[in-house]
């Protein structure tokens, strides 16, 4: 399992559009994942697959990485 945070990686794990296997967490703030994870990227409409180290030029950050969403999750907020 990998680490990805969203500060350093702005790769399919951390991003908001890409919808596979992946787990918070809270103490790092960073995306877990299994590398070779793979998920569907709804870009612009689109359903294609997607491995968990890609990346492309529409990566927003996904929402459970925001700092308030992982303080609330770990109950600090």
């Amino acid at each position: 399992m990998a680490r990805f945070s969203a500060r350093n990686w702005k790769n399919c794990a951390t991003c908001r559009f890409w919808s596979g296997p992946r787990d918070l967490d809270t103490v790092m703030l960073a995306a877990q994942v299994e590398p070779l994870a793979q998920g569907e990227c709804s870009t612009r409409g689109r359903g294609i697959k997607a491995y968990a180290t890609g990346s492309c030029t529409e990566w927003r950050v996904w929402a459970d990485l925001s700092t308030e969403t992982a303080l609330n999750a770990a109950g600090n907020g």
